[in-house]
């Protein structure tokens, strides 16, 4: 495992001429005080900061040694590699390149596809913020953007296969609901990567935003529960799967929120589990017990 580097008081990595940084001062990690007002983002996280760097590779060369970011980055960063080799399979299938025994429609392949992208997303984008956001203000600003967006495009992936598989046998609803989900996420895709989603005063609404997108689930779901009842749901989309997945979810924003545990104990989580960590782990989980009620119920 990377060891953890000396803490020395520094407030940003000293830089040539040129604005690069040295490469030899990036495993130095400073306390939350010693960072610029823009960085400080969590006072209950005491330590284990990486220094300003205005350099992509002493960003990137921060992957070699534990921080406090390390988690939030691998947590995200290693699930990434699965993903891509679920979306080329799907695209192998699609392209008739690979022949399955369950013989796959190629609409069954296309939502898939899309609930795979979706993470992917968010996976990569979380993981560039997360790794980048020691650069620099504007740079961490628009990583964050970018961020956002790839937590639209999970949510809206999370979405395609379950009304897709819910709503086979009803064209209309089917339509109508992903065609909504579609619009929203594109909206809120769009925000996000605006200049206005920087504007201080939209701040306390991304989280609303967020909540509300995901709640919306409730309406397809209860549609289906008036036409179909519990039992059918459960066997075309594993429905208990889908709440499951629901509360880990809820679990993982009520840790965000929080701040919970290092609002508790600050200084305590500063490199392991803290409410971010915990809240990107929530995220992997709840999408893999997606994946698995999906495969069970088709």
């Amino acid at each position: 495992m990377a060891q953890i580097p000396d803490k020395k008081p520094a407030g940003e990595v000293s830089a040539s001429g040129d604005g690069t940084a040295h490469i030899e001062d990036a495993a130095v990690l400073v306390d939350f005080d010693q960072l610029p007002r823009w960085a400080q983002q969590n006072p209950y996280i005491r330590s284990g900061y990486r220094p300003i760097t205005h350099c992509l590779t002493g960003c990137l060369s921060s992957l070699t040694y534990w921080h406090n970011e390390s988690g939030n980055i691998f947590s995200h960063l290693l699930p990434i590699f699965p993903l891509l080799y679920l979306i080329g399979r799907s695209v192998l299938v699609l392209t008739g390149q690979i022949a399955t025994y369950s013989n796959p429609r190629r609409e069954d392949v296309v939502v898939f596809a899309a609930f795979f992208a979706g993470g992917l997303a968010c996976m990569s984008l979380s993981a560039t913020y997360h790794t980048l956001m020691c650069h620099s203000d504007s740079v961490m600003q628009r990583c964050k953007q970018l961020d956002y967006s790839g937590i639209t495009c999970l949510i809206w992936g999370s979405f395609m296969p379950t009304i897709y598989y819910l709503f086979t046998c009803e064209a209309y609803h089917m339509r109508l609901y992903l065609i909504t989900m579609s619009t929203i996420a594109a909206g809120m895709v769009a925000f996000f990567l605006s200049p206005l989603a920087q504007k201080s005063w939209t701040v306390p609404f991304r989280a609303p935003m967020f909540v509300a997108f995901a709640a919306s689930a409730l309406t397809p779901l209860w549609t289906g529960l008036q036409m179909y009842g519990w039992e059918h749901l459960n066997d075309m989309i594993g429905l208990k799967w889908v709440l499951l997945q629901g509360a880990i979810y809820l679990l993982g924003v009520s840790f965000f929120l929080t701040e919970l545990p290092e609002r508790a104990y600050p200084g305590k989580f500063d490199f392991l589990a803290s409410s971010h960590q915990l809240f990107h782990t929530a995220v992997v989980l709840a999408a893999s017990v997606q994946f698995y009620g999906l495969l069970k119920a088709t």
